[in-house]
């Protein structure tokens, strides 16, 4: 039984120990797919063969819906009665599924390696060759391009350095989207921290339980503290900018939607039968789940409390049955890979670089609309392959040189 999960766990980690960058095994010819007739410039290669198609479809997804509800502010002006998917929030599918990776690679790390100072560090410098260069880049063009329209810096300040700005407060106006790159990596860095120290502590404990312990600490103690918020706030409800901000943007708030994440890829490796049984059972419980949590759970004290973790919850259990679909027919595969790829150079540019300048152009007639919106939508996917192939994907080769720490 382990053999058969540990040879399922390892075709895993081996697809997404990169999580974009497919690496050519030397010896081997990998069956290479191009992304679409385009411009050389544009295309991406990569190993079909290695990537599974439903956690690419999941990640497409999660980026396309950021996407499509910040381009409210461009269609809205003129077209109030503009929809879009209003059920799940992209960054909640980015946070369970980057746990359930990340977790995934932990788990197998201290599994076979043991739970050593080197596997630690090895862990964090391939996750912040992985998010680090290409946050700062963007970072400074943003900072550049504020200064630069309005003689000043903004909300900036050097807490964005260590991702800081956030911890327990709300996030600044200045570079929105990073608080969620916040929640990431304080979460990256704290968790094999918690498992390390669980280690010392009980050191009769097998690596499992301890792992296990771990989930069940960042599980609890962001519940813990929202209901503390919460009753705080419970005798009057406050404005959802309030709740946005103090809730869902905060990152001791949010740990615990990754966690979820996490908590799928310790059963995927240690009760694998489990968590594959009945996947689509599991999914279309997971779609409902999502389904009614808004109109249940956002309102009162459970908007403050209860509310991520359901939500999470319904995204863990999408995840087995996407977790088998390993391929799909090409004008399917093709573009959703391509997506899925370059989807955190569209995260980081997105909204700074293109949706800001966009927003704040004049007139705003009804063409015009339609035309920024197209702008929108194709400057950020070609600017964004421009970026994961030309700094994005190169840094990263970095990081497969041996650094001594």
């Amino acid at each position: 039984m382990r053999s058969g999960t540990n040879l399922g766990n390892r075709k895993l980690i081996m697809q997404h120990n990169e999580l974009t960058l497919i690496k050519d095994i030397p010896g081997t010819k990998p069956t290479r797919e191009r992304a679409g007739l385009m411009p050389n410039f544009l295309k991406i290669n990569y190993d079909s063969d290695k990537r599974i198609f439903g956690l690419d479809m999941l990640r497409a997804a999660a980026i396309l819906i950021v996407l499509l509800v910040h381009s409210e502010f461009i269609i809205k002006q003129n077209f109030p009665k503009y929809y879009h998917f209003k059920y799940v929030d992209g960054v909640d599918l980015f946070f369970v599924l980057s746990g359930f990776l990340i977790g995934s690679i932990l788990i197998k790390s201290f599994e076979i390696n043991g739970l050593t100072r080197y596997s630690i560090l090895n862990f964090w410098k391939r996750r912040w060759f992985r998010t680090l260069p290409n946050y700062f880049l963007v970072l400074i063009l943003s900072l550049v391009f504020i200064y630069l329209t309005t003689g000043n810096s903004g909300d900036y300040s050097a807490k964005y350095l260590l991702f800081s700005q956030n911890i327990f407060n709300s996030h600044p106006d200045f570079f929105p989207i990073a608080w969620s790159l916040a929640v990431e990596e304080w979460f990256y860095l704290l968790f094999p921290v918690s498992v390390a120290i669980l280690r010392r502590l009980l050191p009769a404990w097998s690596i499992k339980r301890i792992i296990f312990l771990s989930i069940l600490i960042f599980l609890l103690a962001p519940l813990l503290y929202r209901l503390k918020k919460g009753l705080f706030f419970s005798r009057e409800a406050p404005e959802y900018e309030l709740w946005d901000s103090l809730f869902r943007k905060t990152v001791v708030t949010r740990l615990d939607t990754i966690v979820f994440g996490v908590l799928g890829a310790y059963f995927n490796y240690y009760y694998s039968a489990l968590f594959n049984r009945y996947k689509v059972v599991k999914f279309l419980l997971g779609i409902g789940i999502i389904y009614i949590s808004k109109p249940l759970f956002m309102a009162g004290l459970p908007g403050y409390t209860i509310f991520f973790d359901v939500v999470a919850l319904g995204i863990l259990l999408l995840i087995p049955l996407l977790n088998s679909l390993h391929t799909a027919p090409k004008f399917i595969s093709v573009p959703i890979t391509y997506i899925s790829i370059i989807s955190y150079s569209i995260y980081l540019i997105h909204y700074p670089l293109i949706l800001y300048p966009i927003i704040n152009l004049k007139p705003y007639s009804n063409m015009l609309t339609v035309v920024y919106a197209v702008l929108y939508f194709s400057l950020t996917i070609m600017l964004s392959v421009v970026l994961y192939k030309y700094f994005e994907n190169p840094v990263m080769r970095l990081r497969e040189k041996e650094y001594k720490f």
